[in-house]
């Protein structure tokens, strides 16, 4: 009888639960914001929920050597502060970014140095820009930015410097200070400055004459930081086979002093060729440098094409974190004959008996190298780690193939249909923001940019840009995210055309800066969200709850409200900035041109089947949205 019972029991609990299941889809299935898709994952696949367990990252000291998928002529300074400044232009124009490694430039903090100005000589085809920590005539250090810049015809391209008296170049205002040229007052580019004792000289990149037919190097002295006192004197002229050709050019000059030995190190040949390499011309600091025939030039050059690596150059040499290595950081082409469509490396070097840089060859871009010391040790997460997840209406399934360039000889591939994901299940120690560098290749047939959505445990989506550098050429796309302490959530939706996943980086960050807690977010037309912010201050973070002010860059897209929320007002792109203490941070709203609505929907429990004595798991619903939140 008490079995009976005990059944009767079962089977009544049974009956409960099958209601329950059916009522709770009922009462789903009538919200009225749900919309699209309402569909279970495919059959014998994991269903992921909002915190789940990691996926078994592994604790590295290395890194594949691209620090910026996209870039040119990087100049990057370690000031006395332990940052790293790097100057750089973009759209807005000459832009400043710092960061406390080598291996997070691209992630660094920004702002805003010079903006050229329309109907003036200087108004376009800004280039090169560096920046300069330098003793003016007063004795005082100012910072200093060199910058080549026209009127948008080459030939009138000429030198131009900024100044900023404040100690951190973030903040203070930049003062244009004019152009900078000796009497000749010929073409320029490429400007740089060396110091020896109290004496400033610029060293440049130019024109003998107004032709352009070739591009020499040159020498003067300067009076102060902004103005050169004496002739120019030539240093080199392309004269060797690798100089020479296709393009006659020497240009990109940096210098480094070792001991007594200035290694004046240059790039040769066309910027746009896989034929673009470095060479070496050196002088003693006790010399006369305005005299040409103390400076000795190398036949060969130093640093070219190996390994998979085209068109190395225009370069800047640093220290390591704990200054106990130089590394060289240089630009290459993203592909053989890319031309000027370029990514940013960087790799160690070593010193010559005779105190000139042994730059050896550019290293194996699938072979992953040591992380300059004194940066901190990351977690990687490889590809067949990661959870794959079909688009329930779509097509293709994203999958994990081999392939032998990838870190752990496996990529994430086919992320084809919209939404596609790729889920890493990842744990960190503490709570905090972390810099997340996720090595990925665009190969799409289209030849264009690329994107993978992020959501970090279920938040709205951040569109990550990946350039094209073809299929299996490895780049890095790097985010600042904010992380709970223990388990968190990384989602990859598909975005823009295909791009592969090989690893995923971790590592914690080191700042003093303003941040929002995700690099971006996707908005439903008309929803109105609140954007955490925070100060950093080394690797501890405060949770800003007053005294902001927010400014969009397009009130046609996103609006700022009561209470500093943003509201959603029409399809597509606005910047959001955010200023506090005197910091600022700023993060991209993209607004879908629909509301926030469901893609699909996921049901676990109960389970179908019971033994006597057993609880049944409760019913959990999880609910994926068009702007990729959970």
């Amino acid at each position: 009888m008490k079995a009976v019972n005990s059944a009767r029991k079962e089977q009544k609990w049974s009956r409960r639960s099958v209601k329950a299941l059916l009522l709770s889809l009922a009462v789903l299935l009538m919200l009225p914001q749900w919309g699209g898709r309402a569909a279970a994952e495919e059959s014998g696949t994991s269903l992921p929920e909002p915190v789940v367990a990691a996926q078994g990252g592994t604790n590295v000291t290395d890194f594949y050597n691209v620090i910026m998928q996209t870039g040119a002529d990087p100049w990057v300074y370690k000031h006395t502060d332990g940052y790293y400044y790097n100057t750089f232009v973009n759209a807005s124009g000459v832009m400043v970014r710092r960061s406390k490694t080598i291996t997070g430039i691209e992630a660094g903090e920004r702002s805003l140095a010079w903006s050229p100005v329309k109907g003036t000589m200087y108004s376009s085809n800004v280039w090169a820009p560096e920046m300069h920590y330098l003793k003016d005539t007063d004795g005082q250090y100012k910072w200093y930015i060199y910058v080549a810049a026209d009127n948008g015809t080459n030939a009138n391209h000429r030198m131009y410097v900024m100044e900023n008296a404040s100690a951190d170049p973030m903040t203070g205002s930049w003062t244009f200070k004019g152009k900078i040229t000796d009497a000749t007052d010929r073409w320029a580019i490429d400007g740089t400055v060396l110091t020896i004792g109290d004496q400033h000289y610029f060293i440049w990149s130019g024109w003998e004459d107004t032709d352009g037919s070739f591009q020499n190097l040159y020498i003067a002295r300067m009076s102060n930081p902004w103005t050169i006192s004496s002739q120019r004197v030539l240093l080199s002229t392309p004269e060797y086979d690798w100089e020479t050709s296709p393009g006659r050019i020497n240009e990109g000059p940096q210098i480094t002093i070792k001991g007594n030995k200035i290694n004046l190190v240059y790039s040769a040949n066309g910027s746009w060729t896989d034929s673009y390499s470095l060479g070496l011309i050196t002088a003693s600091t006790s010399a006369d440098l305005m005299n040409p025939a103390s400076w000795t030039k190398r036949n060969q050059p130093i640093f070219s094409s190996a390994n998979g690596v085209y068109g190395p150059g225009h370069h800047s040499i640093v220290t390591s974190p704990d200054g106990s290595e130089d590394w060289i950081i240089y630009h290459s082409a993203r592909w053989p004959g890319s031309g000027w469509t370029r990514n940013v490396r960087a790799q160690k070097f070593t010193w010559n008996a005779d105190n000139t840089p042994n730059l050896g060859e550019p290293v194996n871009p699938n072979s992953p190298i040591a992380i300059p010391s004194g940066e901190p040790a990351r977690i990687r997460y490889q590809a067949e780690e990661a959870l794959l997840v079909k688009d329930p209406a779509g097509t293709s399934s994203p999958a994990v193939r081999r392939e032998s360039s990838a870190s752990g000889g496996m990529k994430i591939t086919n992320l084809a249909n919209a939404y596609d994901y790729a889920q890493f299940n990842v744990n960190v120690p503490e709570a905090g923001f972390y810099v997340m560098s996720v090595r990925n290749s665009n190969g799409s047939a289209n030849a264009g940019d690329a994107s993978h959505i992020l959501s970090v445990n279920g938040g709205p989506g951040a569109s990550m840009n990946i350039v094209y550098s073809g299929a299996n050429r490895w780049g890095a796309s790097t985010a600042k995210i904010y992380l709970q302490q223990g388990d968190n959530v990384l989602r990859f939706t598909k975005g823009n055309n295909l791009a592969d996943i090989d690893s995923l980086d971790l590592s914690r960050l080191n700042t003093s800066e303003l941040l929002f807690g995700t690099p971006g977010y996707t908005l439903g037309l008309n929803e109105t969200r609140s954007l955490p912010l925070y100060t950093v201050t080394g690797t501890t973070y405060a949770a800003v709850t007053a005294g902001v002010m927010l400014t969009s860059s397009d009130t046609n897209v996103a609006v700022i409200q009561a209470g500093n929320q943003v509201k959603a007002t029409g399809a597509g792109s606005a910047t959001i900035t955010a200023t506090y203490n005197g910091k600022t941070a700023a993060v991209t709203v993209n607004v879908k041109a629909e509301p926030k609505t469901v893609q699909s929907l996921t049901l676990t429990g109960p389970e179908p089947v019971l033994i006597s004595g057993q609880t049944s798991s409760p019913l959990r619903a999880t609910a994926y949205y068009n702007n990729y939140e959970v």
